[in-house]
């Protein structure tokens, strides 16, 4: 199955888009489109279900401090539609909307299996614009950014993998979740999310995962379950 584009904007502006037919080749991404000094970070294969949402948080190097500067992903077909959390601020830009990691949503639109490669364009970090502010009697600011965490387990099969996350010392747990992805060239076999039972529990301010790979999973299809915690400040 031949991957298609779609094309990603925060919530905040608009809905997601999706763009372009599924050609044979791979189509080209945006993220880096543009922007001088970008690094193209690409991550795995995330198995969307057939009805709900699932979420992956995607990175930049932590090598050096950096700001996304674009958003794209890749899709196994148009039925995916993935959207991203952008930050409140103007205007709309890297520093702003974007930091050095990005929140990806995706839901299928007919209630059919898919997957989506998420794709990020960071750039060194330049500390953004700066905010216009208004004011409004009776009213306040509106909390400051959720913190997100994450830890990614590898699987293999006939393997238990266990995980646990907390929140930052003095913030406070607000939920988790947990995504099965694949480290592969081409959208995996829906089907292969089968193999893979993946228990999570929320206890005391943390969250923790128990991962159960059947021997039925392939090696080659790099199965990797990212747990992830939301904390507020």
């Amino acid at each position: 199955m031949s991957p298609v584009r779609i094309l990603l904007v925060a919530p905040a502006v608009a809905a997601a888009a999706v763009l372009a037919a599924g050609a044979l080749a791979t189509p080209t991404t945006t993220e880096c489109k543009g922007v001088k000094g970008c690094i193209d970070v690409v991550g795995p294969w995330v198995a969307v279900p057939a009805h709900g949402q699932v979420t992956y948080l995607l990175q930049c190097p932590k090598n050096r401090s950096r700001e996304i500067g674009g958003v794209d992903a890749l899709a196994s077909s148009q039925d995916i539609h993935v959207t991203f959390d952008g930050l409140l601020g103007g205007p709309v830009s890297p520093g702003v909307t974007t930091g050095a990691s990005a929140y990806f949503r995706a839901v299928s639109g007919h209630g059919l299996a898919g997957s989506f490669q998420p794709r990020i364009g960071c750039l060194p970090a330049s500390g953004g614009g700066g905010r216009q502010t208004t004011s409004a009697r009776d009213a306040t600011p509106v909390g400051p950014a959720l913190i997100l965490n994450a830890t990614t387990v590898l699987v293999a099969p006939g393997i238990v993998r266990l995980a646990h996350l907390q929140c930052p010392s003095g913030a406070h747990f607000v939920s988790s979740w947990t995504a099965t992805a694949f480290q592969t060239a081409d959208p995996p076999d829906v089907g292969l999310t089968a193999a893979i039972h993946v228990q999570r529990t929320e206890a005391s301010g943390a969250a923790s995962m128990r991962v159960t790979a059947s021997e039925a999973l392939p090696l080659n299809v790099h199965a990797q379950v990212q747990l992830g915690v939301i904390c507020a400040a």
